[in-house]
């Protein structure tokens, strides 16, 4: 008899989500041929951007992209608790359809307006041509940040995690067929601390850097704030036209190749990379960075 009751049960559970499957699919087929709901997509769009343009902290320090990643996320959490744009979703759809599968729907179109959003897709190719014409190859920094203690001292801990991550633990970087070259002239740019905790038996590796490789991250940081001073125009994409801009930067480039010189100094002949390898190590470390 208990098997009979279960059989019935699980029978009843299949027929409540294919009947709540087949709901959403009218649903989203009604959505599909009505007028309204591109305006709908369009607002929540808009909306989002002026979102990512009010995140933009007033104070450009070494930590502003994590503060406009806080910032952002706050806000779009914020605005999804609100509510304002499922009542206006609720407005299009037909009063009979379930309330749960109204919900799902509508989550599931804001998130991807928020993806498409910030993303650049092949259906924006007219902007992603727009910010590859802004490519300044020959822009340079118009003052080099200088930094308070307590911001300097967090700087020098992320160029020492960006040499970690390119030397110890990024894979695309470890898996080039000159990496320990790629490793020698790193290594020659900075100093490594290994700490064993006897407490927990694990070790702790410390990466300082050189003052020559400090001095570039300094211009590449100031590189970096100066592009980003173009924000209100391209919006979300802005990222998109600063790692343009820092690739493709020429001056950038000699200033990096001048970094590496100073550290064949302190190898032999041997580890010297070439060109190939020199730019492919340059791209590792904006992307790294970045």
């Amino acid at each position: 008899m208990s098997l009979f009751l279960k059989n019935e049960n699980i029978r009843a559970e299949n027929i409540a989500i294919n009947h709540f499957q087949l709901e959403r699919a009218r649903l989203i087929e009604y959505l599909l041929y009505h007028n309204g709901v591109d305006d709908l997509l369009i607002s929540w769009s808009e909306k989002i951007r002026q979102m990512a343009l009010d995140s933009v902290p007033t104070k450009k320090g070494t930590q502003w992209m994590a503060t406009w990643t806080i910032n952002i996320e706050s806000r779009l959490n914020n605005y999804k608790c609100a509510g304002d744009w499922f009542n206006n979703f609720k407005s299009l759809v037909p009063t009979n359809i379930n309330i749960k599968v109204q919900r799902l729907v509508a989550y599931m179109l804001l998130e991807k307006t928020i993806r498409i959003t910030f993303k650049q897709s092949h259906d924006r190719q007219h902007q992603g041509q727009l910010i590859e014409d802004q490519t300044e190859s020959w822009i340079i920094p118009r003052k080099i940040t200088t930094l308070e203690p307590i911001e300097a001292s967090k700087f020098l801990y992320i160029i020492g995690w960006v040499i970690y991550k390119l030397t110890k633990s990024d894979p695309l970087t470890m898996a080039h067929k000159d990496f320990m070259k790629m490793r020698s002239c790193l290594n020659a740019l900075s100093t490594e601390n290994m700490e064993y905790k006897y407490n927990t038996r694990s070790k702790k590796t410390t990466i300082t850097p050189g003052a020559d490789f400090v001095q570039f991250m300094y211009y590449l940081e100031s590189l970096v704030i100066q592009l980003f001073e173009k924000h209100t125009e391209y919006g979300p994409d802005i990222l998109i036209y600063i790692n343009n801009n820092l690739t493709n930067n020429q001056p950038l480039k000699e200033q990096f190749h001048t970094l590496l010189q100073k550290s064949y100094e302190h190898q032999y002949d041997t580890n010297h990379l070439s060109e190939e390898d020199e730019r492919y190590l340059f791209m590792q470390l904006i992307k790294t960075y970045m």
